[in-house]
């Protein structure tokens, strides 16, 4: 501790005025009255007084003032802010760039703030003053980094100690509109003291293009902007631990980059460091969607998304158009017409580019489809080639049903049946997101349909097995294995009779579900794994934050009881000193200073109990609040893993 000597500042500022040279007003009017003062002994004493400023922004006038007290130990303020403002002018008396335009009212009505930290602290609202209202009408912001003005035709904010309250926002930006209204709740808390912030909006639009509200991108921009995107992609977003908030949205028509979405709504939940978006629904691609799902941070370092997706009736071809995950893992839907239904789910780490980790991703689904027909496929043409039946370069199939599965980097298709016209066929396989391929058909086809060249494809065909020694007898139906390998844009074809009791696809099938198996296994264990680090890390957590709470607590008991033997100290000082010029005087004036030093010492005592019990009281509130805050640490943590693990 330091003393510091008294000091009596004052600011007077009557009358002035500043302005731009190239602009045509000024600021005028420009009245302060301020002062600093402090009586001597500590910082705390300090007295931070500005009792009045007001100005005039050319025909706008603004008037405040604030009053700080006690800054150290607990600041108590008292703030209040008034003033209008007509946009059109600022351009008078501020400089904007030449693109640049604004236009509207700001209106910052009698907001005020009153109360001391400490209550904000302990959520004493009741000891708090906070209120007010913010509105705009009729703005008008317009700049060449946007595609068109953007305007708010009205907002308004209203402030009470326990929330702020959106009553209305009513804003556009060419043919798109926002309309929203909601609550903030606990702000002080969480701009003061980094409590937990709570609230909810609610959001509306008839027509919302994305792009509209993103930054106008120039030709002379895209290198600059693509480096900045690199550059920002290579960061963990991470959500914070003090926001529970939920947004409920819908939407007539939504537009993200190419894709058009109709009758949007669902919401949209951030707590816990997760965001959950639950019940989204939409019209796209001719069919609907619903999608439910998390981005979880919790582990900052290892973020992941889990999502349950339900699609119906969706256009093949419009999903090839517009998807581009489909343009690189599906290729055969832009030769593919009709529909499909899926439902699917998928979990994955995050790498620090945001992007999935393949080798963790786990899920799978269904995929239906609808009649379809797929034609001027690469690898059905080469099939169709290799065994002159051109019926197969164009295939009508109804009712296809697929189940797939995410396994170590793969898409693993498990073994489906097809039938078209007089062909019958069984597919497994699997796509690894490297874009490889190994997918085995094995067809049933009447020999009749291989037409005038039936002996030499068969007899090509079995000349090659019995080079392998196998022998057959060749029936009215031919088998065979079709071996789809290479890449997606560039397979491989191998066409093989089926050996005599002895099934290749069924080996493979085999040896596709001991491979699901194993890593099953794996997942599993790695899930466990998962979920131990959780718990031990929020173990780790907990007790470091328990530690620091308990070290500050210390520190507390200490201060408070140093701080209180210097004043029992000064005490025993200033009654002996009165004790002692007591004697001098007499018997009578020696016994009134005893009386006296007693007292002195008496209320010393009590001054330094009380900091005492003060500190215990701050040390127990610090070590509970890190107790509490640690159990809901741990516990989220245990639901988490709970939840990983599939346990009720």
């Amino acid at each position: 501790e330091f003393n510091i000597p008294s000091f009596d500042l004052d600011l007077q500022v009557s009358d002035a005025m500043f302005k731009y040279p190239e602009l045509p007003k000024s600021v005028t009017n420009i009245i302060i009255d301020a002062k600093v003062t402090n009586s001597g002994g500590n910082l705390d004493n300090t007295i931070i007084d500005i009792s009045k400023i007001t100005c005039k922004l050319g025909i706008n006038p603004v008037d405040m003032k604030i009053k700080v007290q006690t800054p150290v130990s607990d600041p108590e303020i008292d703030m209040q802010v008034r003033g209008r403002l007509d946009l059109s002018t600022v351009s008078d008396f501020y400089p904007l760039s030449e693109d640049q335009k604004l236009k509207g009212t700001f209106i910052a009505a009698d907001v005020t703030l009153q109360g001391r930290l400490s209550a904000i602290e302990n959520k004493q609202f009741n000891l708090v003053t906070a209120y007010g209202s913010i509105q705009i009408k009729d703005f008008e912001y317009a700049s060449s980094l946007i595609s068109d003005p953007f305007n708010i035709s009205n907002a308004q904010l209203v402030f009470t100690p326990n929330y702020i309250d959106l009553v209305t926002l009513k804003s556009s930006i060419g043919e798109s509109d926002i309309n929203a209204q909601g609550q903030l709740e606990n702000y002080l808390a969480y701009t003061f003291t980094n409590g937990v912030i709570k609230g909810n909006l609610i959001t509306s639009s008839r027509h919302f293009d994305i792009s509209a509200f993103l930054p106008k991108e120039t030709n002379t921009e895209k290198t600059e902007t693509s480096q900045m995107q690199d550059s920002l992609s290579n960061e963990i977003i991470v959500i914070p631990p003090n926001i529970n908030f939920e947004i409920a949205s819908s939407f007539d028509r939504l537009i993200y980059d190419n894709i058009v979405m109709g009758n949007v709504s669902g919401r949209l939940a951030i707590r816990d460091q997760k965001l959950e978006i639950k019940d989204l629904n939409m019209n796209v691609l001719d069919g609907e969607m619903t999608v439910n799902g998390f981005y979880n941070t919790f582990i900052p370092d290892q973020p992941e998304i889990n999502f349950d997706v339900d699609m119906r009736d969706i256009n093949i071809q419009r999903t090839y158009s517009t998807l581009r995950l489909m343009n690189t893992y599906a290729p055969i839907a832009r030769k593919t017409s009709g529909f499909l239904s899926t439902h699917l789910t998928l979990n994955t780490k995050l790498d620090n580019n945001m992007g999935p980790i393949y080798e963790s991703m786990t899920g799978g689904g269904a995929l239906k489809t609808s009649e379809i027909k797929i034609e001027g496929v690469n690898s059905l043409e080469q099939i169709a080639d290799i065994l002159n039946l051109k019926e197969l370069k164009e295939l009508g199939l109804n009712d296809v049903s697929i189940d797939y599965e995410f396994v170590d980097g793969k898409i693993l298709v498990k073994p489906f049946n097809l039938k078209y016209a007089h062909f019958e066929a069984n597919v497994g396989g699997w796509t690894s997101f490297d874009q490889s391929i190994d997918y085995v058909m094995a067809l049933n086809i009447p020999r009749e349909k291989f037409g005038t060249a039936v002996n030499s494809v068969i007899s090509d065909l079995v000349h090659k097995a019995a080079s392998r020694g196998t022998r057959f007898s060749v029936g009215d139906t031919i088998s065979l294995d079709v071996l789809i390998g290479g890449t997606l844009t560039e397979p491989k074809i191998e066409t093989n009779l089926k050996e005599t009791g002895i099934s290749l696809l069924e080996d493979v099938n085999a040896q596709m579900k001991e491979e699901i198996k194993v890593k099953k296994q794996k997942i599993t264990k790695e899930t466990r794994e998962r979920a131990q680090r959780i718990l031990n890390d929020a173990d780790k957590q907990a007790k470091r934050m328990i530690a620091i709470a308990k070290r500050q607590a210390k520190e507390f008991r200490n201060k408070a009881a140093q701080s209180a033997q210097k004043i029992r100290d000064e005490a025993d000082r200033q009654s002996a000193a009165i004790e002692q010029e007591g004697k001098k005087k007499g018997f009578l004036a020696e016994a009134a200073a005893k009386e006296t030093a007693k007292a002195l010492r008496k209320e010393a005592n009590l001054q330094a109990e009380m900091i005492v019990q003060e500190a215990d009281r701050k040390a127990r509130q610090v070590v509970n609040k890190a107790e509490t805050e640690a159990d809901y640490i741990k516990r989220n943590a245990q639901k988490e893993v709970d939840k990983m693990l599939g346990r009720h």
